[in-house]
């Protein structure tokens, strides 16, 4: 495959090239053919490289990238702490499992106590359904053990553990029998809703436009314009489901409809997909992408490990009395 022109390190290809005529730690300009040959266990790839041009380099005046350079320095040094300290978080929660204060204190943080979440969710923390999902583990709801840490959005993670458990029991008829009937209601009304967002997902499908259908409904349409993955808005949950949707065809409309924790039901309407081209990633931001991924793969061969360990080893559980 032909690679895009990038430019790299002499010292970075292993060894020095007398062909090319640098001097080490020289940068150069190249472009490359590239030929792929093994991929190895470690996921690295052995390449043939056929060197089929050189430009030199051209310097931009340090004046005139200095604001980039400082911006780019700053969020390469904010991307490294937090990756050292997330990776700290980690090692300490898992090494001190029965307390979150020594993480706490290693790094600086407070050890905060949230409200009371059932399986539902619940205010604060528990409006992210990860959290709600790891909080009702075995491990963490009777092991009395750390959770793995919890990304709720880029570059924030929390680690939780269980300070107290009420067990489910029956409740008296009479304490709720308001909270039943309003939870019957509700469902109901979230079954109508769905219902006719469904319906209007329908015609949207069959080329009616969204700002005709609100119109008919007395809505409003909201235009997000171009957003990225990571955007914060319009809200998250939207913002992934849009990734998840296909690339609008030409005479086609790629629509959807979703049903928020709320209740509320929003029709989604994909109008383009612009892709990313890489050339354009600043250095800083490489660096936060290998990272992740090194992170990524690390969580990954950790569990791959633990499931490894469990599916061979006998694992007797005593039976407890009360």
């Amino acid at each position: 495959m032909a690679g895009r022109a990038t430019q790299v390190y002499q010292t970075s290809l292993g060894q020095q090239n007398d062909a090319l005529a640098v001097r080490e730690n020289d940068v150069i300009h190249l472009r490359f053919n590239i030929i792929p040959l093994v991929l190895l266990e470690t996921g690295y790839v052995d390449f043939i490289i056929e060197v089929t041009d050189i430009h030199p380099e051209v310097v931009k005046p340090f004046e005139e990238v200095r604001a980039e350079l400082v911006v780019d320095y700053l969020a390469g040094q904010r991307s490294e702490q937090f990756y050292e300290q997330s990776e700290t978080l980690a090692n300490l929660a898992f090494e001190q499992p029965d307390s979150l204060q020594g993480a706490a204190d290693a790094l600086g943080l407070e050890v905060q106590t949230s409200d009371w979440m059932t399986t539902a969710g619940g205010t604060g923390i528990g409006e992210y359904p990860g959290v709600v999902t790891m909080a009702f583990q075995d491990d963490v709801l009777q092991g009395g053990t750390n959770s793995e840490p919890i990304e709720i959005s880029e570059e924030h993670f929390i680690v939780i553990r269980n300070m107290e458990h009420e067990p489910a029991a029956t409740r008296p008829l009479d304490e709720v029998r308001e909270e039943v009937s309003q939870r019957l209601l509700d469902s109901k009304t979230r079954e109508l809703v769905r219902a006719h967002g469904d319906a209007l997902l329908a015609e949207l499908r069959t080329g009616k436009t969204l700002a005709d259908i609100a119109g008919s409904e007395e809505l409003e349409v909201a235009d997000s314009g171009l957003i990225q993955r990571q955007s914060p808005t319009p809200d998250r949950q939207l913002v992934r489901q849009a990734f998840l949707m296909p690339a609008p065809a030409e005479n086609a409309v790629s629509a959807t409809g979703i049903t928020q924790p709320s209740g509320d039901y929003v029709l989604l309407s994909l109008l383009e997909v612009l892709q990313g081209d890489d050339a354009e990633l600043t250095d800083a931001e490489r660096s936060r992408f290998r990272q992740e991924l090194a992170r990524i793969q690390g969580v990954s061969e950790t569990a791959a490990v633990v499931d490894n360990l469990k599916a061979k080893a006998t694992i007797i559980i005593p039976e407890q009395t009360n």
